[in-house]
């Protein structure tokens, strides 16, 4: 898998690999809202992403950039998962937060309570 350029690879060692499709790689490529330079690998998320009164561009936006796409991303501490990279401190676990409508979910749950200021990715 060739590495995105753009993004931090938060997958821990000897998780299994998924690639981006050959669009999102390329130097000098920058990530505009409203457009969707993932292609198909992302196009997955938009549904669930607009289950949610929430900008989905911006929601997007913050899951690319917290663990590039892949659903089983884990921090290497161990401590935030999913998607959304969310925090254990929350109540779940990370075998839940692994599960993409639960990541979403909860992620919606936080956005609701606190905005998009939790998240490092955050416009």
């Amino acid at each position: 898998m060739a590495d995105n350029p753009r993004l931090p690879d938060t997958r821990l060692v000897g998780q299994p690999e998924v690639g981006l499709p050959a669009d999102t790689a390329g130097a000098g490529s920058v990530y505009v809202q409203g457009a969707n330079p993932w292609g198909a690998f992302a196009d997955g998320y938009r549904a669930l992403l607009g289950r949610y009164p929430w900008d989905a561009d911006t929601a997007e936006w913050i899951m690319m950039c917290e663990s590039s796409g892949y659903a089983d991303s884990v921090s290497p501490d161990g401590q935030n998962a999913g998607l959304f990279q969310i925090n254990l401190i929350h109540g779940y676990s990370t075998e839940y937060l692994l599960v993409p409508e639960n990541n979403v979910a909860v992620a919606y749950g936080i956005y609701q309570d606190q905005g998009w200021g939790p998240w490092a990715c955050a416009p």
